[in-house]
């Protein structure tokens, strides 16, 4: 078997910062010593603040919680590969409609949600618009993941920003989503398990 001299950490933590996602599994998968070298939470912080920058919610979150993850061995690269899954996440839940604040709009006016129109989805299958005189109300059923309203279908997307976004190809539903993220930090015990979000 080939020794290879140690090196100090300093120069490995520079390398890895020049390294990607799958460059740091691939690296990390050669030997239990680059297993435990590519898990440092400086390089996946750095990733993770750098790929974040721009996403909805995630420099608060972050910012929030970031001493709390430095405390755990390996916890931002658990916290990173969490929020990409989350962040490539097709499907809904209920959580996602009732715990969500949502926007309206038509197809043909996307980009101008300065005239969005605020909705509200309930548990009991029911979602109001509250621009509307009298604020009507509306239904939703959800089955495998797939989202009903007034029994059409609609599709989930991630805006580029991360934003849920929700269309049936007229009507555009989006909201910053970024409970969701909180919520899948916490069931993995990222986040203490407290109620200020």
């Amino acid at each position: 078997m080939i020794e290879f001299p140690r090196i100090p950490f300093e120069i490995y933590y520079e390398v890895f910062l020049e390294l990607d996602e799958p460059d740091l599994f691939n690296l990390g998968s050669v030997s239990r010593y680059y297993n435990i070298l590519t898990a440092d939470n400086g390089v996946w912080s750095q990733l993770a603040l750098k790929r974040w920058e721009a996403k909805e919610g995630m420099r608060e979150i972050s910012e929030e919680y970031r001493n709390f993850w430095f405390k755990s061995p390996g916890a931002w690269k658990r916290v990173y590969c969490l929020i990409e899954k989350e962040a490539r996440r097709t499907s809904l839940d209920v959580n996602d409609l009732v715990d969500n604040i949502w926007y309206c709009a038509p197809v043909d006016n996307i980009d101008d949600w300065n005239n969005n129109k605020l909705v509200t989805f309930s548990e009991d299958g029911t979602y109001t618009h509250h621009h509307e005189p009298f604020n009507p109300t509306f239904t939703w059923t959800m089955k495998n993941g797939s989202l009903s309203l007034n029994y059409k279908p609609f599709r989930l997307m991630r805006s580029s920003g991360w934003d849920l976004v929700m269309s049936n190809g007229a009507l555009v539903f989006k909201s910053p989503g970024t409970k969701s993220f909180r919520r899948k930090l916490r069931e993995d015990g990222l986040i203490p398990n407290d109620n200020n979000f």
